[in-house]
């Protein structure tokens, strides 16, 4: 029931909006292929990002022996590095372009998220920071770098909206990202039970899996981004 009217209401308020005199967010702008791709990206890097809050805290906390508080300043490591980040973005943005950052910031998340994929439970510590350390760097550079594609494509009356849309985003992609990840871990987990491998190796095979569709999901949105970008730049 809820899919079918959340899609009802998805695409009342198209219609609604199109018609509108002065429209909460103008339609039309999602007719630009950059700008629907680069928020569609968003979703997916909110969705795939969500995976270390989701699954790593189990990891830290059953199959390592770290200290409780320890395992938590590893866990935030990666929020530490994407708040750093921010002020290096903004002058990257405004050196080299948000349509370059942003698929280096995706394709940093990518492979700090993969790097999550290789841990053990004896893995070091220090490795486990730099893969989220280099997680967070990433994610900090592709925020910047979206909100300035969105905020640029928008015209000056809705860049209060546009700044709203990140936070769409951030909501869908997360909501979904709960979702869709938590399925994924149970059937690769049920997957590895069903072929003899017990508690721990099941979560760990699926630990593992899931991280590695993450990192390379995360590289793809950035490469789909650079091509959106290059599209346009072409045209």
């Amino acid at each position: 029931m809820l899919i079918p009217a959340a899609g009802a209401s998805l695409i009342a308020f198209v219609w609604w909006e199109g018609r509108a005199t002065h429209p909460v967010i103008r339609v039309e702008l999602f007719r630009d292929a950059r700008f629907a791709i680069v928020n569609l990206a968003s979703a997916l890097m909110y969705m795939v990002t969500f995976s270390v809050l989701l699954f790593a805290p189990y990891f830290l906390v059953r199959y390592t022996a770290l200290p409780l508080p320890l395992a938590g300043a590893v866990l935030a490591t990666g929020f530490v590095a994407m708040a750093a980040a921010s002020p290096l973005a903004g002058a990257l943005v405004a050196r080299l372009g948000a349509g370059r950052v942003a698929p280096l910031g995706a394709l940093s998340t990518g492979a700090g998220l993969f790097l999550v994929g290789g841990w053990q439970p004896d893995t070091p510590p220090v490795l486990m920071v730099l893969a989220l350390g280099l997680h967070g760097l990433g994610l900090g550079f592709f925020q910047v770098a979206y909100m300035e594609i969105v905020i640029a494509a928008s015209p000056v009356a809705q860049r209060g909206v546009a700044g709203s849309l990140s936070m769409l985003t951030r909501t869908i992609g997360t909501v979904t990202g709960a979702a869709v990840l938590t399925l994924g871990f149970q059937a690769i987990e049920s997957a590895a039970r069903s072929g003899g491998a017990g508690e721990a190796q099941a979560f760990l095979t699926a630990f593992h899996a899931m991280f590695r569709i993450a990192g390379i999901a995360a590289a793809a949105t950035g490469a789909l981004v650079a091509w959106s970008g290059r599209r346009r730049t072409l045209r």
